[in-house]
């Protein structure tokens, strides 16, 4: 391949990085403006707590109960409808929530909003692992650190809305053209989105090469005599002329082609006869409808590794988003800090947490993830019993800031396990961390009713499975 196609196929999918992680970080803009906003919506819309109920609660449910089958339609050939259509939806969903001037107008709002994220946003994500598959865990650490800046930017935006038109509703229409104005740039991009997981390489490629793509699509890289295919080091035999286990399939089931060329590892010098496949698919055929998607999502259930994972990021969870729930509440009703003490608190937990993800890039060049994981599991694992125990708050809020800054990268290389562990099931990655996420989504209620009658002081303890269970699920790594 020339030098010139190099170019051109990184700056492609260089390119379709960056859209990703803007798409990323406006959904976390969008979360940061909710969550300071919410008494603004109560006091316009005359809402009570049973209504704020519902508007927490209904949303995530119904959404929890569609992404799953988007991630699994995302493997099956209309990803990139999903995308553009998702983006259409959430735009749509922001518009109608600064229009809303009652609670059932603005809870449909926000019920059209959740799936049309999981379109939008995770299919994103899940198309961001497909393009750069060996670089899974930098890439989500690039995610990571999207989602962190617009949790931070998030609150500003409000605040400088509010401050020019004295609404809360400007903030979520200046979101709402903002996605317009992505979407219509994602478009112009979009033969570049693929269609299935299989189609992320192909696409790149061929925009790129057609004289290679041409290769690839012809039968004639199978022998022609023994007609043998090796597949993740097994040869196999047919008689049947042609293309018997689908060459493109196979091709892209192995080492990515998108940036330099074939592999040397992939053909066989002078006459390219034998294709050989680096890392198989966690599945031997492309899925061809729902019905066969949520077989294989049931299938990868059973292997032991992406069980790992996905009960490791629910344990992980415990200090990231669980944690950062109920550090107000700590500070509050535990150590007895003032407001202003509280907001400290907030803004060290969020910088220190953002400054983590910012570290964890160039980190991650250099130390193997999972390396850093453990080590840094270790360290929580101290720091957390004394940030219970030590009562001086200054010292808290110190140990606060180390803890933000030593976990920022769990979620970050966990789901980045994850995709590795099933290569050509993006989508499906995305299915089974939302049916996980149900059980994990319990974990805050139970917290609260222990914390009820047993006291909040009590129950923080708790918290401290999260870096127990990682080292225990690394062990052998």
């Amino acid at each position: 391949m020339s030098l010139h196609g190099q170019n051109k196929t990184a700056n492609k999918v260089f390119l379709l990085t960056i859209i990703f992680l803007i798409i990323e970080l406006l959904d976390e803009t969008i979360d940061g403006v909710y969550s300071p906003a919410l008494p603004l919506i109560r006091s316009d819309l005359h809402l009570d707590y049973t209504q704020i109920g519902m508007l927490l609660t209904i949303p995530n449910t119904i959404g929890s109960i569609i992404e799953p089958i988007l991630g699994i339609w995302g493997d099956i050939g209309q990803r990139r409808q999903l995308i553009l259509g998702g983006g259409v939806a959430f735009a749509g969903a922001l518009l109608l929530i600064s229009l809303s001037h009652n609670f059932p107008l603005f809870l449909a709002a926000l019920v059209l909003f959740n799936p049309a994220s999981g379109g939008f946003v995770s299919l994103s994500q899940a198309t961001l692992m497909d393009i750069e598959p060996k670089r899974h865990e930098q890439n989500m650490a690039r995610w990571a650190l999207a989602g962190s800046v617009g949790n931070v930017i998030g609150p500003v935006v409000l605040a400088v809305a509010v401050g020019l038109t004295n609404s809360w509703r400007s903030a979520f229409f200046i979101l709402a053209i903002l996605t317009v104005l992505l979407l219509v740039m994602l478009c112009k991009y979009r033969q570049l989105i693929p269609n299935t997981p299989n189609q992320s390489d192909t696409n790149l490629k061929n925009s790129c090469d057609r004289g290679i793509g041409k290769i690839i699509t012809q039968q004639g890289l199978i022998h022609p005599k023994s007609r043998t295919v090796v597949h993740g080091g097994n040869q196999r035999q047919s008689s049947a002329a042609g293309n018997p286990f689908g060459l493109r399939h196979l091709l892209y089931a192995g080492e990515p082609v998108h940036r330099s060329g074939l592999p040397s590892a992939t053909l066989a010098p002078q006459d390219h006869t034998v294709l050989k496949i680096q890392n198989p698919k966690w599945y031997d055929e492309s899925i061809q409808g729902l019905r066969e998607g949520i077989g294989n999502a049931i299938n990868a259930l059973k292997r032991r590794q992406v069980l790992l994972w996905l009960t490791l990021l629910q344990f992980s969870d415990l200090m990231l988003d669980i944690l950062r729930g109920f550090v107000a509440l700590y500070f509050v009703d535990v150590v007895g800090a003032n407001n202003t003490q509280v907001s400290l608190a907030i803004t060290i937990w969020l910088g220190f947490g953002l400054l983590g993800d910012f570290l964890l890039i160039p980190l991650l060049e250099r130390v193997r993830g999972l390396a850093y994981l453990k080590l840094s599991a270790a360290i929580v694992l101290f720091l957390y019993p004394a940030f219970l125990l030590l009562p001086n708050i200054n010292i808290k809020l110190l140990i606060l800031a180390l803890l933000g800054l030593f976990n920022a990268g769990w979620y970050s290389i966990l789901q980045g396990q994850l995709y590795t562990a099933m290569p050509g099931g993006s989508g499906t990655v995305l299915t089974l961390s939302n049916l996980f996420g149900l059980v994990g989504g319990l974990m805050p209620l139970v917290l609260g009713l222990l914390a009820q009658h047993y006291g909040l002081e009590n129950t923080m303890w708790l918290l401290i499975a999260a870096p127990i269970a990682l080292l225990i699920g690394l062990l052998r790594f």
